[in-house]
């Protein structure tokens, strides 16, 4: 009697120390020296390279579920196979983890979480990455191809079916080749939950994740001041042109840069070697046009490019001062106007050194008197070509109205330039009109010769 009281009164004291949590993944409640442990770790994500070997995983022989070489879930066990459980759930009590298995990472849902201690069988493997990478699987076929033709297992990420499959041979009247212990090549997983499984049949050996590398920052090339603004892109670079307005440190090279109506304040320009400090052996000045490196960045709030990178620096030249070329033509006059050897319009900006020739040609008929600037009085259809180098004298051309030629009746009367039409001459202050025939006649219609 004695005995059976006691065996009594230890069962009833692990009865009332049984507990079991629920964090997501199952935890356990794992019998250890004769107390009961709840077990809570939940599944934690990885951002490094990862590898699940489960050839580091030894089941526990003497525990309850150890069957067919491992350990062995079922619909009533606890955990049941339908329960997604953390590795690091697993005490001692059911299996131990060898160095390099990282069990707080990996969840399992299925039949066998360890199996011969080489594999995981007939389940779903569950681990979470913070960022996108790529995973590497061993898996093999424990099934059996019994069929008329070979039955391909495929392994499944994330419940889309990769291309990876394996086979065994069916009674040797194979319609697939056989195919074992196949390693994928590196399968795209996203950041967040990734999930592994296959056909109850697929074991898997090992997982190895690889996150992706990481994209360093591109050159978006030349942006406008204003682009720049809108993008708030504060990762990836632009090249930026502007007018510098001020410089607030010629030590840092801190300075506004303007474009049309937008301007930047700049918190600093390096060399292109990347040194600071050194602003002052670039060469850099007010109203100069700045290309320089640029990350837009923002100080309380306002946007700015801190440590841009000096790329150029175009001087700024004062402009020089133009005039404009004011002709007033004469009424029985031709004329062009060539500026450097090209013939401009009448109207045109001139600077300071520019050469000008006006040549001006009169009617047939009429002849320039001599003018301010130097002309000299020519006969008529030669032509007058004045030639100046602007210097800043008032650029105001007046090209005079020409005279009637002023000549004797008798050496009109035999001029050829007459032509064929009746001409208009000033002789001595009275007016004569020549006629086509050479005949002269005065202004009043009265025949002269």
């Amino acid at each position: 009697m004695k005995k059976l009281f006691t065996f009594l009164a230890a069962v009833l004291f692990v009865g009332s120390m049984t507990a079991t949590v629920n964090t997501g993944a199952k935890a356990l409640s794992s019998f250890i020296h004769g107390e009961y442990v709840a077990k809570t770790a939940e599944l934690q994500a990885v951002s490094d390279s990862t590898t699940w070997d489960f050839s580091m995983i030894a089941a526990n022989t003497e525990n309850a579920f150890y069957s067919s070489n491992g350990i062995k879930l079922t619909a009533e066990s606890t955990p049941n196979k339908d329960e997604e459980v953390v590795y690091a759930n697993y005490s001692a009590d059911y299996m131990t983890f060898g160095e390099g298995f990282d069990a707080t990472t990996m969840a399992f849902k299925g039949e066998f979480p360890i199996c011969k201690n080489q594999y995981c069988q007939a389940g779903t493997l569950h681990f979470k990455a913070e960022v996108p990478g790529t995973i590497v699987v061993k898996f093999s076929d424990t099934g059996s191809s019994a069929s008329a033709s070979a039955v391909k297992r495929y392994l499944v990420v994330n419940d889309e079916q990769t291309e990876y499959w394996t086979s065994r041979p069916n009674n040797g009247e194979d319609s697939y080749e056989a195919k074992l212990n196949v390693i994928s090549d590196a399968i795209e997983v996203p950041a967040g939950d990734v999930t592994i499984t296959g056909s109850s049949a697929i074991i898997i050996y090992f997982v190895t994740f690889v996150p992706a590398k990481a994209e360093g920052p591109k050159n978006l090339g030349e942006k406008t001041i204003a682009e720049f603004l809108d993008l708030k892109n504060t990762v990836d670079t632009c090249v930026l042109t502007g007018v510098v307005t001020s410089i607030t440190s010629t030590t840092y090279g801190n300075l506004y840069l303007a474009e049309e109506t937008d301007t930047l304040y700049v918190y600093g320009v390096l060399t292109p070697a990347g040194e600071a400090k050194k602003f002052e052996n670039l060469g850099v000045e007010v109203n100069d046009t700045l290309t320089i490196k640029a990350i837009y960045s923002e100080y309380q709030g306002n946007p700015q490019v801190k440590n841009a990178v000096f790329v150029d620096v175009k001087k700024y030249v004062e402009p020089a001062t133009t005039y404009s070329l004011d002709i007033t033509p004469a009424e029985h006059a031709d004329y062009t106007v060539t500026v450097g050897g090209e013939i401009v319009g009448d109207e045109v900006e001139l600077e300071e050194g520019d050469e000008v020739v006006i040549t001006a040609t009169p009617e047939q008929g009429y002849e320039y008197a001599k003018t301010p600037e130097g002309w000299v009085k020519l006969l008529d259809g030669t032509g007058i070509t004045a030639t100046f180098t602007v210097s800043g004298a008032d650029l105001t051309i007046n090209i005079p109205e020409p005279k009637v030629k002023s000549a004797g009746i008798e050496d009109l009367q035999s001029d050829k330039a007459a032509g064929s039409k009746a001409q208009k001459v000033l002789i001595d202050g009275v007016m004569y009109i020549i006629l086509p025939d050479g005949s002269v006649i005065s202004g009043s219609g009265a025949r002269v010769k």
